[in-house]
């Protein structure tokens, strides 16, 4: 292996300044930046790695984002799933961004997932993931996420439900014919 050169070195001592200084920041703040860029949902245990605070210490300052962003004049609001967040657009504003964020694709697998759904629907969660295993669950959440579909308790289980966005962006008017351009 080569010695690394002065500009290597100047690199790599600029960069551990950088996460030095980033870790002076308020948790708070830092949280709030990372749940902006990655724009879905991020456990607390990927929060908790990428700021090296414990699990209670994230758990105290989403409570307090939460808090802040429900008293403030702002847009965003935070979803939160107990074990994974996402800083999100209000309700009121999708108008706003809703040219911006219409066109998405879909990788393959998730396409897959949603396909499955569709064919099934209405479906159940513990149905999707005997069809499509346990990728699945990341799916799920992914497709919810985007919200073309949401979940609802149903015994041990969760029923999926189509949203209003799925049947729109697919440009299909009924669940019969979801069901048969999904086949």
């Amino acid at each position: 292996m080569a010695d690394k050169s002065p500009q290597q070195v100047q690199e790599q001592h600029s960069q551990i300044i950088s996460q030095q200084q980033a870790s002076q920041l308020p948790l708070l703040l830092r949280i709030e930046a990372l749940l902006f860029a990655a724009a879905r949902y991020v456990t607390i245990e990927e929060l908790s790695g990428h700021t090296n605070a414990s699990p209670s210490e994230i758990k105290a300052a989403i409570e307090e984002l939460k808090k802040q962003l429900v008293n403030s004049n702002t847009s965003l609001n935070l979803l939160d799933q107990q074990t994974a967040v996402k800083l999100n657009v209000k309700d009121d504003y999708l108008p706003v961004v809703h040219k911006i964020i219409q066109t998405i694709e879909f990788e393959k697998p998730l396409m897959q997932t949603l396909a499955v759904i569709a064919w099934k629907y209405p479906a159940l969660q513990a149905d999707i993931i005997r069809i499509r295993h346990n990728k699945a669950y990341d799916h799920l959440m992914r497709l919810e996420e985007l919200g073309f579909i949401n979940r609802t308790r149903y015994g041990r289980t969760k029923k999926i439900n189509l949203t209003q966005k799925f049947f729109e962006y697919f440009d299909l008017p009924s669940r019969k014919q979801a069901q048969q351009a999904f086949r």
